[in-house]
């Protein structure tokens, strides 16, 4: 067997070279006997691990110290909010907005049917369904020539002043209670106020 190490003798015969080995001054070699069913155990293993690598990679699932975390994104609500701010404010929220036009101390809202719709403020006894039972008969024998007119009466030490306004679904009657009379350039104002808020 010849070592990659060992030097080769180089004999020139006239014509043709060959190569022979040198075994002067040389220990008989002692044949070394090769375990190939280890060897080869040992490559199959190898190339099963390389294999096992590329097929499985590993995952590294950590976050790298110090990235901060990604968000998680929030989803809009923008409809619901828009969907609040158009919505048609209640006639107890229009009937406020008219008792701080009218700057008096109590309001009432009556249908055309001579229920009471909303009231808010204070309002003397007899209270405020008692006083829209009296009111509305007689709007209605005062006022039968001029049915928007408006109308004031005493009641206790405060007065009483009603009108009636004229919505897309017919008259409604609104109602304020306060020291004196309400003047009539508040009238126009609290009119709109109450279209503004009137159901289509």
């Amino acid at each position: 067997m010849i070592g990659d190490d060992e030097p080769l003798g180089i004999v020139d015969d006239g014509g043709s070279i060959s190569m022979v080995e040198d075994t002067a001054g040389r220990s008989p070699e002692v044949d070394a006997e090769l375990d190939f069913d280890s060897d080869a155990t040992e490559l199959a293993s190898a190339a099963a691990a390389a294999a096992a690598a590329v097929d499985s990679p590993e995952l590294d699932l950590e976050e790298p110290a110090g990235k901060p975390l990604a968000e998680p994104e929030l989803e809009l609500v923008g409809d619901f909010e828009e969907e609040e701010k158009t919505a048609p404010p209640t006639w107890n929220e229009v009937l406020q907005d008219c008792l701080f036009l009218a700057r008096a101390k109590g309001a009432l809202l009556i249908d055309r049917e001579g229920k009471v719709t909303a009231f808010c403020g204070d309002w003397p006894p007899p209270g405020v369904e008692a006083i829209a039972t009296r009111l509305v008969p007689a709007m209605e024998k005062a006022l039968k020539n001029a049915p928007t007119r408006s109308v004031s009466v005493p009641l206790g030490t405060q007065h009483l002043t009603a009108w009636r306004v004229s919505l897309s679904w017919g008259l409604v009657t609104v109602g304020f209670v306060a020291d004196i009379a309400l003047k009539p350039e508040v009238r126009p104002t609290i009119d709109a106020e109450l279209k503004r808020g009137a159901p289509a």
